[in-house]
């Protein structure tokens, strides 16, 4: 029998040289993983990089427009309250040296009496004067009218009849008509207004650095009649220096501090009491605004004012303020916020440039202490009122 392969045999072997050789079917190698896993990772990481640098750049930006705005908002209000001042604190040229008006001084007595400019602050409430440990720096300071309060001016309609009238005791002697002691009829006060730079945040619920208060001391408080407020002293007089000396005044025995003595505006009438010191209360110097930028030491500590030393002549030369233009208080200043006040003489408006610098540091995720967003406005307003205005000659 002849060996060989049959017929069907052939045909299988046929088939089989038909089919696709089988491939190499093992997986990748641990190597393989980890050099795959490393460069993923590599990408998305870098991917999640450009992402939070993007969220973070947005943060910063929208940081920055809300302080921007807020900023904005703070000196819109300063300037809208200059506008009305009729007065403002700045410096006054005494012999070869300049003086600050705003500046807290211990001669002020003396300097009241002589018909000087007494340092305002002398007579404020000490939470406005500059201490470092108050924390508190008096950036500008002036007189401005405003509508009486609502309850004054109900008292001045109920007493419509009472004004002008002369009223006598019993044995016919002229007394104070209370009345008269209100202005019912310009139904305008006289309010002093003080704005500092104030880096205490002991109550923590500010988040910047520093923060603008303002202070104000009206004639009358909102929820009076006809009761004035403690400290209140009427910034003009006829007969004597204010609101230059003020509170210091004419009286019968002199020029006076008319804060802690009786004065008379009128001999035939009976003294019209001391006006008594404003009342320490810190609740009365609100908060305008948060994130003003303020240089801090390596603990991450509001740094103490400086003063301008040796005092200029003009502070001009300091390169702070334009020509013509004095720092306010340059006893102790800081330039993140700060006013140029123009010494106007008579029959001139007064003028203030007004300088804040703002930070967004401790906003949003910039941090306190290392964050670093400052940016800077100004603002220059002419008031529109005129401090001892007199009529040119014919």
């Amino acid at each position: 029998m002849k060996s060989g392969l049959s017929r069907r045999d052939k045909h299988l072997r046929m088939v089989l040289r038909m089919l696709p050789k089988r491939t190499d079917r093992r997986g990748f190698t641990l190597i393989e993983l980890l050099v795959a896993i490393l460069i993923s990772g590599l990408i998305v990481s870098g991917l999640l990089y450009l992402v939070v640098e993007v969220l973070g750049i947005n943060q910063k930006d929208a940081a920055r427009s809300d302080t921007q705005r807020d900023m904005q908002m703070a000196m819109d209000y300063i300037t809208r309250d200059l506008r009305e001042a009729f007065y403002v604190y700045g410096t006054e040229v005494e012999g070869t040296s300049v003086e600050s008006c705003l500046a807290d001084r211990d001669d002020a007595a003396t300097r009241g009496a002589g018909g000087l400019c007494t340092g305002l602050l002398a007579s404020l409430p000490a939470h406005l004067k500059y201490l470092p440990d108050k924390n508190n720096i008096p950036v500008l300071a002036f007189w401005k009218p405003e509508p009486l309060p609502d309850g004054v001016s109900a008292y001045c309609k109920t007493n419509v009849d009472k004004i002008g009238v002369v009223v006598r005791d019993a044995s016919g002697v002229p007394q104070e008509n209370p009345v008269d002691r209100v202005p019912c009829v310009s139904q305008r006060m006289y309010t002093l207004v003080v704005y500092s730079l104030n880096t205490d945040n002991s109550s923590k619920i500010w988040k910047g650095r520093a923060r603008i208060k303002r202070y104000a001391l009206p004639h009358f408080a909102e929820s009076t009649t006809n009761t004035k407020k403690s400290g209140w002293v009427a910034p003009v007089a006829s007969d004597d220096k204010r609101p230059l000396s003020w509170p210091f005044g004419k009286s019968d025995n002199g020029t006076v501090d008319l804060q802690l003595n009786a004065s008379s505006a009128n001999t035939s009438i009976t003294t019209i009491p001391a006006a008594g010191k404003p009342l320490e209360n810190s609740a009365e110097s609100v908060v305008l605004t948060d994130f003003v930028d303020y240089a801090l030491d390596a603990a991450a500590k509001p740094v103490p004012a400086f003063a301008i030393s040796p005092i200029p002549t003009e502070t001009v030369n300091s390169g702070y303020c334009p020509y013509g233009f004095e720092v306010a208080n340059f006893k102790a200043f800081r330039p993140e916020f700060y006013a140029c006040v123009r010494r106007a003489s008579v029959n001139e408006n007064p003028e203030v440039r007004v300088v804040i610098k703002g930070n967004a540091a401790g906003r949003g995720a910039i941090p306190y202490a290392t964050g670093d967003v400052p940016f800077q406005m100004e603002a220059q307003v002419t008031g529109r009122g005129v401090y001892s205005k007199q009529r040119s000659g014919s």
